[in-house]
Parts: C-alpha cells; structure tokens; sequence
C-alpha cells in the first residue's frame, strides 16, 4: 500500500510505501518497506492507496538500493529513462 498523507504520529509520509500484514475490523499492520511495522486504527488514517499503482513519476528523488522504486520499470521490462 501507498500512504497518501504525511502523518507523524505514524512516522509516516506522502508516498511512504509498505505490505498490508494484517487486518481487522478497526485496525491494519503494516510493514513498512524499510522494515518497521506500524499498526493503526482505520478511522485515524485513512488515505492509503495501492502501492503497486505507483508511478515513476511518484517516485521521483526517492532513493532505493533495488528495483521496488520503478514499478512501471519492472512490468515493461524496459528500464527507466533518465534526462
């Protein structure tokens, strides 16, 4: 999932992605792509979408040691362009 929103009591920011590890009805886990796992309720924060809609484009000026930043990258099987 993508977070949408900066959110610090979460440690959290726009565009911060991680995997959906557990769900019930009022709350999520989530682990975090560098590791930390949070656990929040729903109502307190909400603006989430699918981090795998994300766009080269959206991760502009992010820094990553593998291929999870570029998704479009990874489908087309062509790498990024860089001007």
């Amino acid at each position: 999932i993508m977070f949408l929103r900066d959110e610090r009591s979460l440690g959290v920011k726009n565009g911060t992605l991680g995997t959906l590890t557990a769900m019930g009805r009022s709350w999520m886990e989530v682990r975090l792509d560098d590791g930390q796992t949070l656990r929040f309720n729903r109502k307190d924060y909400a603006d989430l979408t699918h981090g795998y809609a994300a766009t080269i484009h959206r991760c502009r000026g992010r820094r990553s040691t593998g291929p999870g930043c570029c998704p479009a990258a990874i489908w087309t099987g062509t790498p990024p362009i860089w001007r």
